[in-house]
């Protein structure tokens, strides 16, 4: 029948009542495609029972919908079954605010008592006195159940305290929680093995669980074993520094397997030799026993054998089988020590992966495979959890996660000047410095990236490229040709080198991108001069480019890059970008640019921007300025600077010489929802300088600490020939000419 036929039909087996009919409710609310059915069906079950019944109410508590599992969980009340009280435990996690609520109203009706109000604190906003006050609570019972609850209470208040990122503990609530833990008795083992010694918990928890054990005695030996044993290289060292104090306090001889697993883990782990040698002799002392010598224990095989995880097969990794040896044994010295020590804290499958072929222990596969960082089939993992691509087109700066991952594509002429600035970012200074390299990786993959490709010799004891300062390695000039990428740069000295990056988008970027064909961005003397968006998408409204409001036009058009000339010695050059696919079928246009770093204008630097448009209508120049420079800009006339304490541009209209010139705060609207950018909605700093229909743009800019130089002009328009300096600047053939 209808929906609402089949809702009937479970009021009338309501109604009929018996272990049959409740049976079939019960199917019913797990297998019934429409949620309303299903939820009627829950609800309908109410105080009935029968074989099976608690099992599928349980199944429906786990419902994609929460009305069905709301019903699920106040059909549960009262019902005195394991099942139950385990499906309303886990409910209390549930997303919905009202099955949480009901969850905790239904464990405090099954007889569990105080537990249950324990376990309501987690469904609502608490502050640290109410974990606390969960503790309190606990401590006056007596149950196994026990175990679960107190550990989520450490957890919570570990996230408060910070303890979960390596602060001190609270030794008192360490010592307090593990008294509550040992005082059930030796049967709180297996619930405490199963919530905090075999789980990932926070450093509170396992302090806690550590005590316990100490407290309690032989019975939690074999738990804390199996948690050593169960790894070749401990992936936690506070941890495994844990369960050694525990053991040498129980003081019992079966401990050595596990403390001999430890000893072997030295190198890794500093200390760790001493504190299993001091958990010997406790035992020796407590047991009257001579334990054996330490059994020798190969944390990392030798050679290239590789561990595929599924059978059949390959593994996927971003190594070469070949390399693998070498990584092996540079995963021996103290570079190696160092990416242990912080893949220990990661949660990062490809990090956690290369551990794993590093040690060829798959108990790291697993934890990769199980982790919150691990990937669903189909997905990939990028920065931050998002799906990222670093755009050639982009407007670049330094990240070491990008040498991490991309070193090896760099071309070997720039590898020196790279490494050097690699290891300065790092703060690397010499070999024993080069655990640095991880101090500032955090994202997914950036450990993995970072062992495998930083260039380290295998010995870990020296490069394999040796590190050159960029003024002796690197070029002033470079581009990317496939999507129209230019950099000019002034120099490799310091603050007051100019970098000026110009856009020709020529070629399209899968996915978002900027609309900036044609755009460019400046920085010299220490300060930014032009600005645009620096994330991955973007509108021309937002770049430094020329629009035309009237018409219409291609907002993601390319450019193509007619013309370029750069000086190697010194890093000027100049370069012409067809823009006709930006402006569209009707209008025609090019923007061509020149910088200048010969010093022969009289300055440090001089741009000229010459913007030559055929057809269409008004022309609005834009040039993007840099946050909190709108009222250090100046206009005069044709004219405008912008000022630093101790630095200035002015940008000169050589035409069209009647220019309306302004600096304004606009509000700015583009793209729309769903579209390929998005939208965006906010305010601009810029200057906008209009003009009419015919006009085109002839700009020259100087940068300088003092007084700017003359500006001469000689003719008009875009024939004019412009003289700074001992420079003479000339548009011609749609090329700017620097003589």
């Amino acid at each position: 029948g209808d929906t609402d036929t089949r809702i009937a039909v479970t009021r009338a087996l309501r109604q009929v009542g018996g272990e049959r009919a409740a049976l079939f409710l019960a199917q019913a609310a797990v297998r019934q495609r429409e949620a309303k059915v299903r939820e009627a069906a829950a609800a309908a079950l109410v105080g009935m029972a029968g074989p099976g019944v608690d099992g599928l109410l349980a199944s429906a508590a786990g419902d994609k919908e929460p009305g069905v599992r709301l019903a699920a969980v106040e059909s549960l009340m009262g019902r005195q079954s394991r099942t139950a009280y385990s499906a309303l435990t886990r409910a209390l996690r549930d997303d919905s605010p009202e099955v949480r609520a009901a969850a905790a109203e239904c464990l405090g009706k099954t007889g569990a008592g105080p537990l249950a109000d324990a376990r309501a604190v987690f469904t609502r906003e608490y502050r640290e006195g109410d974990l606390i006050g969960v503790v309190n609570l606990l401590e006056k019972m007596r149950t196994v159940e026990i175990a679960p609850v107190l550990v989520e209470a450490l957890d919570r208040l570990a996230a408060i305290y910070g303890h979960a990122r390596g602060r001190k503990p609270n030794e008192h609530l360490v010592g307090r929680a593990g008294r509550i833990l040992a005082a059930q008795g030796h049967g709180i083992v297996g619930p405490l093995d199963e919530a905090a010694i075999a789980a990932d918990c926070s450093m509170l928890s396992k302090l806690a669980a550590g005590e316990a054990c100490a407290l309690i005695g032989l019975p939690a030996i074999e738990p804390i074993n199996r948690r050593v044993l169960r790894w070749k290289l401990f992936p936690n060292p506070d941890e495994l520094r844990v369960w050694v104090r525990a053991l040498g306090r129980i003081g019992h001889p079966s401990a050595v397997p596990a403390l001999d697993r430890a000893e072997a883990q030295q190198f890794w782990i500093p200390g760790m030799a001493a504190m299993v040698a001091d958990a010997r002799s406790r035992i020796e002392t407590a047991s009257g026993v001579a334990l054996p010598s330490p059994r020798p224990h190969e944390i990392v095989p030798a050679g290239d054998t590789i561990r595929a995880l599924d059978p059949g097969k390959e593994p996927k990794l971003p190594l070469m089988l070949n390399d693998l040896s070498s990584m092996r044994r540079k995963f021996r010295t103290p570079f190696g020590r160092a990416f242990y020590l912080k893949a220990a804290e990661s949660w990062d499958p490809t990090t956690l992966g290369v551990v794993c072929q590093l040690t060829d222990d798959a108990a790291y596969a697993v934890k990769a495979l199980s982790g919150p960082g691990a990937t669903k089939p189909g997905e990939t993992a990028g920065r931050g959890g998002d799906r990222t691509a670093l755009e050639v087109n982009d407007v670049t700066g330094f990240d070491e996660a990008w040498c991490a991952a991309a070193f090896p594509t760099v071309p070997d002429e720039w590898k020196p000047g790279v490494l050097w600035k690699w290891n300065e970012s790092a703060g690397v200074t010499n070999m024993a410095s080069t655990a640095n390299v991880f101090a500032h990786l955090a994202a997914p993959n950036d450990l993995a990236r970072a062992f495998i490709n930083y260039p380290l010799s295998a010995d870990g004891e020296s490069w394999r490229v040796e590190p050159v300062h960029p003024s002796k390695s690197l070029p002033l000039t470079w581009k990317a040709p496939k999507y129209g990428y230019h950099c000019f740069r002034s120099g490799w000295r310091g603050k007051d080198d100019f970098v000026a990056q110009v856009f020709a988008r020529e070629r399209a970027v899968k996915g978002r991108s900027r609309a900036d064909a044609g755009a460019f961005r400046l920085f010299g003397l220490g300060h930014p001069w032009v600005v645009g968006p620096a994330g991955r998408t973007g509108f021309r409204a937002q770049e430094p480019c020329v629009v035309l409001p009237d018409d219409e036009y291609n907002e993601r058009g390319h450019g193509r890059v007619t013309h370029l000339e750069t000086e190697p010695g010194d890093g000027s050059g100049a370069m012409t970008v067809d823009l006709s696919d930006v402006y569209g079928k009707s209008v025609g246009g090019v923007r061509a640019f020149a910088i200048d770093y010969s010093g022969k204008c009289g300055v440090p630097a001089m741009m000229v921007v010459v913007d030559r448009i055929t057809g269409g209508g008004k022309r609005l120049w834009l040039w993007q300025l840099p946050k909190g420079k709108l009222d250090e800009v100046q206009i005069d006339g044709n004219s405008f600077s912008i000022r630093y304490p101790d630095a200035s541009m002015k940008a000169t209209f050589v035409t069209p010489i009647d220019v309306k010139i302004e600096a304004t705060r606009d509000r700015v609207r583009a793209g729309r929802l769903g579209g390929p950018n998005g939208l965006f909605e906010g305010r601009l700093d810029r200057v906008k300088a209009t003009a009419p229909a015919g006009k085109s743009f002839f700009v020259v800019v100087t940068f300088q600490r003092g007084t700017p130089p003359k500006v001469e002009v000689k003719g008009d328009g875009l024939d004019a020939k412009v003289c700074i300096g001992k420079r003479t600047v000339r548009f011609g053939d749609d090329k700017i000419e620097l003589k």
